[in-house]
């Protein structure tokens, strides 16, 4: 029983994983609130066992292997402590991501965070606090080192803005080798 148990949930698993809408259909089913236009690279496990706590807005993308957690385990160390009269507790807490934002892959967005509209969160940042509208967050912690403006300054001085985001394979790596040219790997 076992088993087949086990091999249904693998199914259903693979199910709500399939694209970007099937995950975004399960997750609002199960109490998440995902804004139109929303796209996830990441699984459905990302949202954690408490999805029912987490609100994204429209227009965002999160990468591969996003991680975004509403509680603390580490509570478990004052339930042993008896912190709360023997009482066993839980440290559970809320995640609002706003509109237009992008989260990197492997990023970890930690319980209580408030992430503001138009933010770009790094590859591997853990989101330990709030983020402000308009800001580039990186890093362990997280931290705000530029705004969305010198963003766009900084890739556009370096030409590192490309119309390719329509084009697959062949056609997107000529594009990018004729633009890029022998800086390729410099």
């Amino acid at each position: 029983m076992f088993v087949i148990k086990k091999i249904i949930n693998k199914i259903k698993f693979i199910l709500r994983n399939r694209n970007s809408k099937s995950k975004v259909e399960y997750l609002k089913k199960v109490g998440a609130k995902i804004g139109e236009k929303t796209v996830l690279l990441c699984s459905t496990d990302a949202f954690g066992t408490e999805p029912y706590l987490i609100t994204v807005g429209k227009n965002c993308l999160m990468s591969g292997e996003v991680y975004i957690i509403t509680h603390d385990g580490g509570v478990n160390v004052l339930n042993n402590l008896r912190y709360f009269d023997g009482t066993k507790m839980d440290k559970i807490a809320p995640v609002k991501i706003g509109d237009n934002v992008y989260i990197g892959y492997r990023a970890i967005i930690m319980p209580g965070v408030t992430i503001g509209n138009n933010v770009l969160i790094g590859a591997g940042a853990i989101v330990t606090r709030d983020i402000p509208d308009n800001s580039v967050a990186v890093g362990v912690p997280a931290r705000c080192v530029k705004n969305i403006d010198e963003y766009y300054e900084s890739g556009k001085e370096k030409n590192q803005f490309f119309p390719t985001v329509s084009m697959y394979g062949e056609e997107k790596k000529e594009y990018i080798l004729k633009h890029i040219g022998d800086n390729c790997g410099k």
